[in-house]
């Protein structure tokens, strides 16, 4: 990755500072951990992996330049001066300190006693890091009465400290992108922001950090199935908002790049799909781009034939428009082959919620306000369960939950729904082990048996709860059920899209202990990888970073306002609910490769259907099999 080598630079020069401040400064204390920033509060994805990482104390906070060997001694700054929050990696850039800046005889402990510096002399308002640049203090304008304790704080030094013209990626105009090493000075002016206008929702992007322009001049060729083609094919003023949306993120890239897009949008099954894409590869024709794919799609990854994108010059995970969570969890030896974001509206579309009818909700308890309770991190299995029990009225006095009675909550029981309440509750379904590679979990954990039961509780004992067989969705809206557990599309395409009494909130927590609510996301949904028989990789993961930006910057916010019928913009409780759904996706690496190891998937539903985790046994030998297997052939294959 572009920006890996900056980091590894960063870290060392921080770590060798450390050290000679350490034999200076015996005092010198232990590195930190940095806090961690949660995605929904304005840009997405923690998304989960892009922020907070600890910096050893000390590290780069005085250069040679703003402090001379009379300046600061043992007395003047020592570990409470400055905190592992101060001075992140992008403050020591690699031409800023090196170990010939500061040396054993620059700073002596006879310059300045104890008695020199208080913490009062200058307070945090005296003191900006626009205020002082190292051209501005020499020796003779810091003394030690002038850096206090007092002197550095969290808002002093940032990672906007240091800006993009000191170390910057070098913009190719030419038909392969390339990049500069790093340099001490700027030799090509950083790229010219490419940006959208602001939405008020953190989406606006300042810099993806790719070439403005360039002139490929060729025909970049999408392979995607025939259900998923909404994500691509959208023409110019005949469709939805949406639709005009993928519209406009198709041309700007386009335009961007002189590209053409093709799509070739066919096909349901993708095990059959999959096959004729391996063959494809398998004969060196070029044929695809881009795949965006699920299921069987896998098998391309475990035979080598995809692209690894964590080691790809262009393609950049931790940008938001990539989700962190997916990242990950199909993370296996440091390789990722596959990867979603906002490009895959099949993704957000899936993402899996409680719907709600909000005249039924104020009749079962007219003084349970929904939303705040979520808000609250009230919103539980339990609170799902008596407000369900309250709802339902046995219309036939069979004492039975039927289709003939109002019901409380009904959900479809088909494919892995039920799984997603076991995802719900945070319980890692395939934990890593000592390696870092996914594992099974011993089916005698008392979390998981007591997940289990609180899940099969909820779904198959309590009163005017009913599943169904069927796919079809009900019409929430009139008034035959209180709560339904369904994709977030419904909201775009179902009864719940005309209606003015129709809600959705997160799945609830399966247990009140959790930290936080978790959103599973259907399997069915696109996933995006790069084929090894690219006839130009440089170009293809360009454009296809390129897709990804835009689809952050254009279909995401029109995303969440067609969801919400326009409530996201205008700061609604949908939009929190949206928001902090999105925040908080979670996916399971044995649903991921399903294809490769299926039987896993199958025992954790029939445990779920039963309540007996027991059932988990009769196919663990198996499972574990399967599972090691598809492991090991993503860490056998070779670059």
């Amino acid at each position: 990755m572009k920006y890996r080598t900056l980091r590894l630079l960063a870290s060392a020069l921080a770590l060798i500072l450390c050290a000679a401040t350490v034999s200076m400064f015996p005092g010198c204390a232990e590195p930190g951990k940095g806090d961690h920033v949660d995605p929904v509060s304005g840009s997405y994805g923690p998304v989960p992996g892009q922020s907070g990482a600890a910096v050893p104390e000390g590290a780069a906070d005085v250069t040679a330049a703003d402090v001379t060997t009379t300046g600061v001694t043992t007395a003047d700054i020592n570990a409470a001066d400055i905190t592992t929050s101060e001075v992140t990696t992008a403050d020591a850039a690699a031409t800023e300190v090196t170990t010939a800046d500061v040396t054993a005889s620059d700073v002596t402990t006879a310059d300045v006693t104890i008695a020199d510096v208080t913490t009062a002399d200058v307070t945090t308002a005296e003191v900006t890091t626009t205020e002082v640049t190292t051209a501005e203090v020499t020796t003779a304008e810091v003394t030690t009465a002038e850096v206090t304790t007092a002197n550095v704080t969290t808002a002093e030094v940032t990672t906007a400290d240091v800006t993009t013209p000191e170390v910057t990626t070098a913009v190719n105009t030419g038909a392969t992108p390339e990049t500069t090493p790093v340099t001490t000075q700027q030799t090509t002016p950083p790229p010219t922001p490419v940006t959208g206008p602001a939405d008020g929702h953190g989406l606006q992007l300042a810099d993806d950090g790719l070439p403005v322009s360039a002139d490929y001049g060729r025909t970049f060729t999408v392979r995607t199935g025939g259900g998923m083609r909404y994500e691509w094919e959208a023409d110019e003023g005949c469709g939805t908002a949406l639709n005009e949306a993928v519209f406009r993120r198709n041309a700007a890239v386009k335009e961007r790049f002189n590209i053409g897009i093709d799509v070739v949008a066919d096909g349901s099954d993708w095990k059959k799909i999959a096959g004729d894409i391996q063959k494809s590869i398998m004969a060196g024709t070029g044929a695809y781009d881009l795949i965006a794919g699920y299921d069987g799609l896998t098998r391309l990854a475990t035979a080598g034939m995809l692209y690894d994108l964590e080691g790809l010059e262009f393609i950049d995970l931790d940008r938001p428009w990539w989700n962190d969570s997916f990242r990950a969890e199909t993370e296996i030896g440091g390789r990722n082959y596959f990867a979603v974001g906002p490009i895959s509206l099949s993704m957000l579309s899936s993402m899996q919620c409680i719907f709600f009818n909000s005249d039924i909700l104020r009749e079962a308890d007219s003084s349970f306000d929904i939303c705040q309770t979520v808000r609250n991190g009230g919103w539980t299995a339990d609170e799902l369960t008596r407000l369900a029990a309250a709802a339902w009225i046995d219309r036939d006095a069979d004492n039975r939950t039927t289709d003939a009675d109002r019901l409380g909550f009904t959900f479809n029981h088909y494919s892995y729904n039920t799984l997603a309440f076991l995802y719900a509750s945070g319980f890692d379904t395939t934990p890593r082990d000592a390696d870092g590679l996914p594992t099974l979990p011993h089916p005698s954990s008392l979390r998981l048996n007591d997940v289990v039961e609180r899940i099969h509780k909820l779904l198959y004992t309590g009163k005017g709860v009913m599943h169904c067989h069927s796919i079809s969705e009900p019409d929430i809206s009139e008034g035959n059920t209180l709560f339904f557990f369904g994709r977030l599309k419904y909201a775009l395409n179902g009864h719940a899209s005309r209606a003015e009494n129709c809600g959705f909130v997160p799945v609830p927590k399966i247990t009140p202990a959790q930290d936080r609510y978790y959103t599973p996301v259907d399997p069915v949904m696109n996933m995006y990888c790069i084929p090894a028989d690219v006839t130009n990789i440089e170009e293809d993961q360009v454009i296809t970073e390129a897709l990804a930006a835009e689809s952050h910057r254009t279909l995401l916010p029109e995303f969440f306002d067609a969801v919400t019928k326009g409530g996201y913009s205008k700061g609604s409780e949908l939009s929190q609910m949206q928001g902090l759904m999105y925040g908080n996706l979670v996916f399971d690496f044995s649903l991921i490769y399903r294809a490769d190891a299926p039987s896993y998937p199958y025992s954790l539903q029939s445990a779920l259907s039963s309540g007996e985790v027991s059932d988990l046994y009769l196919m663990l030998k198996t499972e574990k099999n399967q599972l090691e297997k598809t492991v090991m052939q993503l860490l056998d294959i070779t670059d």
